[in-house]
């Protein structure tokens, strides 16, 4: 992770004049240049059976507990989306049956491909029951965020919703008994391997993650209609 910074750092350096091509130290090993190696995470999905005990699981109306339970099932029901995305939400992404968001992580990519989620009827009673009213275009969805917020703000909130989301989950997973550590991120995790045991496309699976940047899935990127969103979402709750 650091040596991007650095190679990041060569590559202004080049450009501006200021190092010499000739100096510049990563590429192909077989020239004996160097070559970042790639993140590994062991990333572990949720079965099923454990996903629908944490869908079942019963807590106090309006409660931290119901609303960050909540929030979990929201980004698994919409692809996986992670909290930042989430919270960023704002009714405008709402198209219909659809919402329709941007990944911030991917927002400042060349290429940039809106992901399309299918607004389920689970999806709409969570924004139901936990939406800002009124329901403006420019309205956060969540309680979380709001405007006139500068960056540094909107971080720390974003990162303290995550942990609160991390500390409701995990004791929710322990009390119904899941055995695996359960985090904000195993909703992604668990969206896409659920779908692909279901034997759901695995392109389009790649295309809802917001994969922009795989090349084994480009040439699908713009094939994928309503039909095919309703028929995979359906997948997700189909204990």
């Amino acid at each position: 992770i650091y040596l991007r910074n650095v190679r990041r750092m060569f590559n202004l350096a080049v450009k501006s004049g200021q190092v010499k091509r000739e100096f510049y130290p990563f590429g192909d090993p077989d020239n004996e240049l160097y070559k970042i190696p790639e993140a590994r995470n062991v990333k572990k999905a949720l079965q099923k059976s454990d996903i629908a005990k944490i869908f079942k699981y019963e807590t106090l109306t309006s409660s931290p507990e119901q609303f960050y339970r909540d929030l979990w099932i929201f980004s698994y029901l919409c692809n996986g989306m992670n909290p930042a995305d989430i919270l960023r939400l704002q009714y405008k992404n709402i198209e219909g049956d659809t919402i329709v968001f941007i990944r911030h992580k991917t927002a400042h990519n060349r290429k940039i491909i809106p992901v399309l989620v299918e607004a389920t009827p689970d999806i709409k009673a969570i924004i139901e029951r936990w939406g800002n009213k009124p329901a403006l275009p420019d309205t956060f969805i969540f309680n979380v965020l709001h405007s006139g917020l500068n960056a540094f703000d909107e971080l720390a909130r974003i990162k303290q919703a995550t942990k609160q989301l991390n500390k409701y989950i995990k004791r929710i997973s322990k009390a119904v008994g899941i055995k695996d550590k359960v985090t904000s991120y195993s909703c992604r995790h668990s969206f896409a391997t659920v779908l692909k045991l279901s034997g759901e496309n695995i392109a389009y699976i790649s295309e809802a993650l917001g994969h922009a940047n795989m090349k084994t899935t480009e040439n699908y990127l713009k094939s994928f209609d309503s039909e095919t969103r309703k028929r995979a979402a359906k997948k997700l709750t189909d204990w």
